[in-house]
Parts: structure tokens; sequence; C-alpha cells
């Protein structure tokens, strides 16, 4: 593919369809097991390291790591959905408008891209107004509306059990995502994580995987 933009992305697409395949195909097995080893490593570290600079550095890695679980389970979640026939026809339109040329539609059919795939890559998972719309549509509902009153069963390596609701999630959901962007985007951001606020983050994120 000679235009150098659309290489990356397509080639970006095709990466992650061929990493889903060396994972469960269960997206929520993947988020989970990704927060636990998160966690796990961050304990860890807080038995074995005294420095504080470092374990202030441990615990933002963390929060990268839980937010990219986060919006990993949530692009997965929404490509299952495409690929239901009453799903995609919602987002289709979007295709149908596209113009792909020759060489778009050779890499795409060679590689087995599918529409689920296409679609997705087109949204924004680390946007909480799109995130809703998406789903929202998806599933024909106000999707940030009703998990805030859904309930559920937690139970954290058997240490936790019990019905949980997620309530007012929104306002903790959007720092973290721009936590992330700054800890990413920005080395000399510079934010005190406490212990206990990290633990909060940890449960509230395996809380919202299993929505």
């Amino acid at each position: 593919m000679t235009n150098p933009y659309l290489y990356k992305r397509y080639a970006k697409i095709l990466k992650t369809k061929i990493n889903r395949k060396n994972r469960s195909k269960d997206p929520l097995d993947n988020a989970i097991a990704k927060l636990f080893d998160a966690s796990d490593l961050l304990e860890e570290i807080h038995k074995k390291i005294k420095d504080r600079r470092m374990i202030q550095e441990a615990r933002k890695q963390f929060i990268i790591t839980s937010v990219t679980s986060i919006e990993v389970l949530l692009r997965e979640y929404f490509i299952q959905l495409l690929d239901l026939e009453i799903v995609i026809n919602k987002f289709s339109e979007q295709l149908n408008k596209k113009d792909f040329s020759i060489e778009e539609m050779e890499f795409i059919n060679e590689n087995h891209i599918s529409k689920s795939e296409l679609i997705a890559d087109s949204y924004n998972f680390q946007n909480l107004s799109e995130i809703n719309k998406i789903f929202s549509d998806a599933l024909s509902t106000n999707f940030f509306k009703d998990l805030k009153d859904y309930e559920f069963w937690f139970d954290k390596k058997n240490k936790k059990k019990g019905f949980f609701k997620l309530g007012d999630f929104y306002e903790d959901l959007d720092w973290l995502i721009n936590s992330r962007h700054d800890f990413v985007h920005d080395i000399n951001y510079k934010v005190k994580l406490p212990k206990k606020e990290v633990d909060d983050i940890n449960l509230f994120c395996v809380k919202f995987a299993l929505i």
C-alpha cells in the first residue's frame, strides 16, 4: 500500500486482529487478567521498594495499564456487537459513504479485515461521550444511565463478594482517562497518588469491566 497513512491505519487493525488470536476469545477474561496482573505487580513493588519516587512512577504505570485494559475491553465488546446483523446495520452507513480505493479493498480482502473491525477503528474509546453514544446506539438504550443502576455479582479472588452498583461512575472514569493521557503524553506531569486511592482505582476498574 503506497499511501503511508492508510497503510499505518490498516496495519494497526491487522496487528490487533493477529494479537486477538493469541489471547482468550472472551474480552472480559483478558481485561480481568491484565487488571489483576497489574495489581499484583504493584503490590509486590509496595512490599519491596521504599523509594517514594519509584513507587509513584509504578502507580502511574498501573493507571496506564488499567485504563488501557478498559479501553481494549470496550473496543472488543463493540466489535462483538457489530458482528450481530441487527447492530451492524445501524453503523454500516458510514462504510457505505466511504469510497475505498482498489488498493485499500485489496488489502482489506487479502487480510480478511471485517466490517466490524473497520467500523470500530473509526471510534475513540478514550472519549466518554463517544463511548456512551455508540453503545447507546448499538443497544438501543441510554448506556451510561443504565450502568449506574446495573447490579452485578463481584468476586475479587474470593476476598470480596456481594452485589454492587456502579453508581455515579462518570467522573471517576473521566478522571482516570484524562490522567492516563497526561501520564503518557506529558512526562513532566506530576500528581501524588496515595495507596488507598490506587487500591480504589483497581477495585473500580474491575467492577467497571464486569458490567
